[in-house]
């Protein structure tokens, strides 16, 4: 949600090459599921699925 570096500058990729959710406080819930199966579902087929997070998430301890 308050990403300071985009993943596909980070991971050397151009816009539309990766399928990118995000979640604000670590917060797993259907939608966010549902998007994942998305991405690695036929005609996708994502052949990786890379769950990234930070330590100290002030969306977490903010509140």
């Amino acid at each position: 949600m308050d990403s300071r570096v985009t993943p596909e500058l980070l991971f050397d990729q151009g816009i539309g090459d990766l399928f990118v959710t995000r979640t604000v406080g670590a917060v797993l819930d259907d939608t966010l599921v549902g998007s994942m199966e998305f991405a690695v579902s036929s005609p996708y087929s994502g052949p990786l699925l890379v769950i990234l997070g930070h330590a100290a998430c002030g969306a977490v301890t903010g509140s």
